[in-house]
This record gives structure tokens, sequence and C-alpha cells, in this order.
């Protein structure tokens, strides 16, 4: 029993670990001007919720009344505690690191109205993930729209992986 608690807990640790660290490095992306954390974290981020899409997706054949692949479960999928907590960091580390990349995009003219704030492009980059879209920022350059498709595909993985795993954590059935 100790044993499984004790694994539960060093994955749980390591889950938040690496969401607090893609958190200050959007942070830090923002806000300090280090745009090449923000093409570190974003990869990183995605790459895990496709794990987690495709791993709740083997999961969902079960072979003899189990489980498959309940192993990389075990290691993607946060404790119910945990993903409470986890699985917004991740959204929110989303949003600034796309927010630092809109911040610091070189150039002129890459959007209808300039950011006047670091605030603007964080608002900006919450309206993108979230696929709202207001309309009062478009990108009119070719590598901010190439940056906003990058944003509306990563905001599609958290509304299909994140979102449906915070409420499997939350739900209890």
């Amino acid at each position: 029993m100790c044993q499984s608690s004790c694994q539960n807990l060093k994955i749980d640790s390591g889950l938040m670990f690496a969401s607090l660290m893609a958190l200050i490095c959007g942070w830090l992306s923002l806000y300090s001007g280090w745009r090449y954390l923000s093409w570190v974290s974003i990869p990183v981020i995605d790459l895990y919720l496709f794990a987690v899409i495709l791993t709740a997706a083997a999961r969902a054949d079960k072979v003899n009344n189990t489980y498959q692949y309940s192993w990389v479960a075990d290691w993607l999928f946060p404790s119910r505690r945990v993903g409470v907590i986890f699985i917004p960091l991740m959204a929110l580390a989303l949003i600034l690191s796309f927010a630092g990349l809109y911040w610091g995009l070189p150039g002129e003219c890459n959007f209808t109205s300039d950011f006047s704030s670091p605030m603007d492009s964080l608002y900006f980059s919450l309206v993108t993930l979230t696929t709202v879209g207001y309309g009062d920022f478009a990108p009119l350059s070719e590598p901010a729209r190439e940056l906003v498709i990058f944003e509306i595909g990563s905001g599609f993985l958290v509304l299909i992986g994140a979102f449906p795993l915070l409420i499997s954590r939350v739900s209890d059935f």
C-alpha cells in the first residue's frame, strides 16, 4: 500500500514541478524578454496533452474487463487533488508563454492594434487560446498569423485533453 502511495506521490510531485517550471518559463518570457523559454515550454505542454489524449483513447478499449496501458496512465494522469491544481497551471503556462511570444514579436504592424503593454498580449493570448476572438486585435503579418495558428492548435489540445482530464479528476462516478 505504501509503495503505491509513495509512487503516486513521486509522480504527482513531478507533474506539479513540471507545471510550475512551465509557468515560470511563461512568466519570464513575458516579463523578462527570454522568449526562447516559451519555445521550450509550449511544445512540452503540447506533447504532454497529446500523450494524455492518446492514452485516454487507448484506455477506452477494455480487454477482459481491464484497462489497457494503465501503467502509462499512472505516469500521465495526476491524482485528484493534484489534478485540480496541475491542469489550470498548465493552461495558464500556455497563455503566459504565448503572450510572451506576442509581446516580443519582432517587426511593425504585426496586429491591427499595437500591444501597449504585456497585459494586452496576455489578453490576446487568453482570447485566442479560449477561441473567443473578440476582434479588437487581429494578426496582420505572416509570423503573427503562424503564431496564432499554433496557439489555436494548443488551445484545441487544452479543450479536448486537459479540461476533460480535469473533469475526470474532480468527478466521482
